[in-house]
C-alpha cells in the first residue's frame, strides 16, 4: 500500500498520455474548434460548467484538468479547472448533506464511516489529508464529506487548497500534451510539468509517513 500513491499517479499519467498518441488529437482538435468559434467569455463559462458537471456526476477529476488544460493553455486553464472544481465540489457536497444523506450512509462500509468519523473529530486537517493522499477517488470524497459534520466554506477552501499542486499537474500535462501535437516547442512546458509531477508525490509521500 506504500506504493499505491505513485502507481496510482503514474497510471493516470499512463492513461493521459495513451489518449493523446491513440487518436486523442481528433477529439481535441474537434473540441478546440468548437470552443474557439464560440465568443468569450461564453467558451470559458462553458468550460468551467463542464468542470462542474463532471465533478457531480463522478467524472475523475484528472480527466477534466487534464482536457480543460488541452484546450485553454495552463495558465487559463488552471484558473477554469480552480473555479469549475471549487463549485462543482460544493454542490456535490450539499447534494450529500442535504439529498442523499441516508442513502450514503446506509451504504458506507468501514473505510467510509471511518472517514466520516475522522472527518468530524480532525475537521480540516482531515480533508486536507484525503486531497493530498486519496484513500477514495476525488470525486467519492466529495459526496463523503458532505455527510460529516464540517462546515462547507471550511470543506471547499481547504479542498481547493490542498488539490491545487494536483489540479495544477493535470492541468500543466494537458497544456504540454496539446503543445506538442501542434509541433511547439514545449521544452519549458515539459521541465515544469516533470517538476509538478515530482513535487505531487513528494507532498503525497510527506503527508503519508507523517499519517503513518
Amino acid at each position: 500500500m506504500k506504493n499505491w500513491y505513485r502507481a496510482t499517479l503514474l497510471v493516470l499519467i499512463a492513461a493521459a498520455a495513451g489518449f493523446l498518441l491513440a487518436g486523442g488529437e481528433q477529439y481535441v482538435t474537434l473540441l478546440s474548434n468548437y470552443l474557439s468559434s464560440l465568443p468569450e467569455p461564453i467558451s470559458s463559462i462553458l468550460a468551467v460548467c463542464v468542470v462542474v458537471l463532471g465533478t457531480v456526476l463522478f467524472i475523475p477529476n484528472s480527466i477534466l484538468f487534464i482536457a480543460t488544460g488541452v484546450l485553454f493553455g495552463a495558465y487559463w486553464g488552471t484558473l477554469l479547472n480552480a473555479i469549475g472544481y471549487l463549485i462543482g465540489s460544493s454542490l456535490a457536497f450539499l447534494i450529500a448533506r442535504y439529498i442523499a444523506r441516508d442513502y450514503i450512509i446506509s451504504r458506507a462500509n468501514k473505510r467510509v464511516l471511518a472517514a466520516i468519523e475522522n472527518v468530524s473529530s480532525e475537521g480540516w486537517r482531515a480533508v486536507a489529508i484525503l486531497r493530498l493522499v486519496p484513500t477514495f477517488p476525488s470525486f467519492l470524497i466529495n459526496y463523503i464529506l458532505g455527510v460529516t459534520s464540517i462546515r462547507l466554506p471550511v470543506y471547499a477552501w481547504t479542498s481547493l487548497v490542498f488539490i491545487s499542486p494536483g489540479l495544477t499537474m493535470f492541468t500543466y500535462i494537458g497544456a504540454t500534451g496539446r503543445a506538442a501535437l501542434d509541433g511547439e516547442n514545449s521544452i519549458a512546458g515539459v521541465l515544469t510539468t516533470i517538476s509538478l509531477i515530482v513535487l505531487v508525490v513528494i507532498i503525497g509521500l510527506i503527508v503519508r509517513r507523517r499519517r503513518d
